[in-house]
């Protein structure tokens, strides 16, 4: 199992959970923990109780990503009725190396990702036979992936676009609205006592004050372009939530007025998320050798782009540019995949704009110095239009033949 920073730190939560029955700030001060959620470090402490090793929550979270790869294939596979792609895109997530690599990290991404997809998955079902408990399962799933991992806080309205959708599918407008009406109650309600617990303590109903570090990175850069300092606007805001309330209207502001620069930044940073492979970071678990000759670690956006390529050599340079080939075909076919889903499969557009919209919601929210972790929430849907361009690849080499399961739902 690898290691990390954030690892150190919801240890460190696990183990005043055990130890006090508390679950107070790591930096010191006298407050209540409000950055990290308290799903997390208490997966870590019902596992720790069963067995005193750390490594049993990762052998859990690697059976549950499993099981989420076994989901998402027969998500897939009822969503086209075609196997190819489904094998192709539960093989992706399988075998791939970053995905591995995130998975036996002690973390959040594979948790949240995997109640994400559920969430999604939910959805989905509801989509097909109309029964309206699949939206209180959806959103209690989404509910849990917050109480994991708080980037997922505004994930709720792109749920509700999805439901508004339905109405390309004919679902009948009262059902989509008692639908969408059932997804928030169960959305909220397992949220409430936490939300409630932040109102008292710090003055508001925000879940983390994590959005920090999302906007304050578009903030910061988008100064930089302006040459304005970013320390001023927040001198003497000592409450963490109103802080981060502070820090996301600045930056809508900044965004608002000044939207080139924004995109640029926001276009450049992009590159890390797609591109980031981890793949010097899995093979240098196993030969640590390769770990020592790592000279540049990764490329946040900047204008260091050519030394920052340049600057690997020998073995660790093939490893590094095996990675960044291996993820520039991922997204060619991800891009490919895309336009055929919008010419061939066209009936399913609700869940095409939805997982389109994910994809987007995390690339914001990754911000400036993306990589492949930031990427992970939505690596299945990544690999899912892949698999379509690679579906549509080998079918231009295949002699045609009649095959009613290549044909959308």
């Amino acid at each position: 199992m690898a290691s990390n920073g954030d690892a150190v730190e919801y240890l460190a939560l696990a183990r005043q959970w055990l130890e006090h029955g508390t679950f107070q700030n790591l930096t010191g001060l006298p407050q209540p923990e409000i950055f990290r959620m308290p799903g997390y470090p208490l997966f870590i402490v019902f596992f720790y109780k069963i067995i005193p090793n750390v490594a049993l929550a990762v052998l859990v979270q690697n059976v549950i990503f499993v099981v989420g790869i076994a989901l998402f294939y027969k998500f897939v596979l009822s969503l086209f009725q075609n196997q190819r792609i489904a094998l192709i895109s539960a093989g992706f997530l399988a075998f791939e190396p970053s995905v591995a690599y995130w998975n036996n990290q002690l973390i959040t991404e594979t948790l949240f990702a995997v109640m994400v997809f559920l969430s999604l998955y939910s959805s989905f079902i509801f989509c097909q036979n109309k029964k309206l408990y699949y939206p209180a399962l959806s959103g209690l799933c989404l509910s849990l992936a917050i109480f994991i991992r708080p980037a997922g806080e505004y994930l709720a309205v792109i749920f509700i676009i999805f439901y508004l959708l339905l109405l390309l599918k004919k679902v009948s407008f009262k059902k989509i609205i008692l639908a969408v009406l059932i997804f928030i109650i169960a959305f909220l309600t397992p949220l409430s006592p936490w939300m409630i617990r932040n109102k008292k303590v710090f003055g508001s109903y925000a879940v983390s004050n994590s959005s920090n570090i999302g906007f304050g990175k578009y903030w910061t850069a988008i100064n930089e372009q302006l040459n304005e300092d970013t320390v001023i606007y927040f001198a003497g805001i000592e409450n963490p939530l109103k802080k981060a309330s502070a820090v996301r209207q600045k930056t809508i502001s900044l965004v608002v007025a000044h939207p080139m620069i924004f995109f640029k930044i926001y276009t450049l940073s992009l590159v890390p998320f797609f591109f980031g492979d981890a793949y010097l970071s899995v093979f240098g678990r196993i030969f640590p050798e390769l770990e020592k000759q790592r000279v540049v670690t990764d490329w946040e956006g900047g204008s260091e782009l050519f030394g920052f390529i340049y600057g690997h050599k020998g073995a660790e340079a093939f490893v590094f540019f095996l990675g960044k080939l291996a993820w520039s075909l991922v997204t060619l076919f991800a891009v490919a995949g895309i336009f055929c889903w919008m010419f061939k499969y066209k009936k399913e557009y609700p869940i095409f704009i939805f997982v389109l919209l994910l994809i987007l919601y995390f690339s914001l929210a990754s911000g400036v110095g993306s990589y492949s972790r930031f990427r992970f929430p939505v690596v299945a849907y990544i690999f899912l239009f892949s698999s379509i361009g690679i579906h549509w690849l080998l079918g231009m080499w295949t002699p045609k033949v009649s095959d009613n399961s290549d044909k959308s739902i």
